[in-house]
């Protein structure tokens, strides 16, 4: 600190040389452990930033850390352990959410590196419809159907008897055959006029059919054009969290944590139901504990790539907050050099973020833990773009 001071130091190697006390939630998602210590293999995400952020600012983390399992521990207030954290160590390793509560608390953020934006995650919506011929048929009710029917033949007989009254009635002979009236007015149901009336009558009768086979013609396209909108609309129709609070679902999250105080804080009227970690509450849809969760979204994926998540989950709507989180420390005036550090920690992940290093460690945790997605992107998206085409099952 003093060496900055005097400008003797420029600030991104203010900690040249110094051994900083890090605690690491840890085992986790990102962070893996072997008998009891950092697995040598591939230690995982957190340490992979931090070894990275130690090289570019010459300090040594290794000499003196802590490993902290929350969740077997029964964490559930993650606010008041963070600020055990950062009490007793110079540096938090774990995405911890930025909020202004911890902030209250003098939290001290650098620059983030974890998407802890606020999204909702539901079940997927399976097509289960199959081809049936008689599809078309569906935008009327049978007893409608069938007074259609009823209607075409008795008008079609009036007709006839119009023509065996007075054979003048119509321009053609039909007198003699009762099925080829018949067969004009079904014409007529489908808005084309067959007819060749000549009494005023026949004029009066072709008139009101006309009229008739207008109105249900236009009433069958318009169901016709519903049903199939209504066949294809999604199950959950919401945009946002408002949208799921409104209609009172419940919505599962990490209980405890920054991510779920701040939905709690937005909407002091949801039902919310805690869960002890991420994945449990992702799992609390798919176990029907809730009907969609609110989770960060770089939590999701990596949830995601689990096929049992995945592949029966997906993102609704939009998200309903953008936040960075990341490696924490204590603030202070300048007695104790903690945020010194924040802000050494703060040049050194700029840079990181700016030269692709972040993107690059998480592409190798990906691919190092999970390997390749499950579920196909390209089948996905594939699937969504036929969704806007008129297909052979809809024709």
């Amino acid at each position: 600190h003093q060496k900055y001071d005097n400008r003797t130091t420029n600030l991104a190697d203010a900690l040249n040389g110094f051994n900083i006390t890090s605690i690491i939630n840890c085992p986790n998602s990102y962070c893996f452990m072997k008998n009891g210590a950092l697995d040598a293999e591939y230690e995982g995400l957190y340490t992979v930033l931090l070894d990275e952020v130690a090289r570019r600012a010459k300090f040594n983390w290794r000499n003196s850390f802590a490993l902290v399992d929350p969740i077997a521990n029964g964490v559930e207030d993650y606010s008041k352990l963070l600020a055990w954290n950062i009490e007793t160590y110079d540096v938090a390793i774990s995405w911890w959410t930025k909020t202004t509560a911890r902030i209250r608390e003098g939290a001290d953020f650098p620059e983030g590196w974890f998407d802890s934006g606020i999204i909702m995650v539901g079940k997927k919506v399976e097509d289960e419809s199959e081809f049936q011929f008689n599809t078309f048929l569906e935008p009327f009710t049978l007893d409608l159907w069938i007074m259609i029917i009823l209607t075409i033949v008795f008008s079609g007989l009036v007709y006839y008897f119009l023509e065996r009254l007075d054979h003048r009635s119509d321009k053609r002979r039909l007198e003699n055959d009762p099925i080829q009236n018949i067969l004009i007015t079904g014409i007529a149901f489908t808005t084309h006029f067959e007819f060749h009336p000549r009494t005023n009558v026949a004029w009066l009768l072709t008139l009101s059919v006309s009229f008739w086979a207008m109105i249900v013609g236009s009433a069958y396209t318009a169901n016709l054009a519903s049903f199939l909108v209504v066949q294809n609309t999604p199950g959950l129709q919401m945009q946002s969290l408002d949208d799921a609070v409104l209609h009172g679902y419940t919505i599962c999250v990490w209980k405890g944590t920054g991510v779920a105080d701040t939905i709690k804080n937005n909407f002091k009227n949801g039902n919310f139901v805690g869960k002890e970690s991420a994945e449990a509450a992702l799992k609390g849809v798919l176990n029907n504990d809730c009907k969609v969760a609110a989770v960060a979204k770089g939590v999701w994926d990596t949830q995601k790539q689990d096929g049992a998540i995945g592949c029966n989950l997906e993102w609704i709507g939009r998200k309903h907050k953008e936040i960075q989180s990341g490696f924490v420390t204590r603030h202070d005036s300048g007695t104790k050099c903690s945020s010194l550090i924040s802000e050494v920690f703060d040049i050194h992940l700029r840079d990181m973020l700016d030269e692709g290093f972040v993107d690059e460690a998480f592409e190798d945790y990906y691919q190092r833990l999970l390997g390749s997605p499950t579920c196909s992107t390209e089948t996905e998206a594939n699937e969504s773009e036929d969704n806007y085409q008129l297909n052979l099952q809809n024709m």
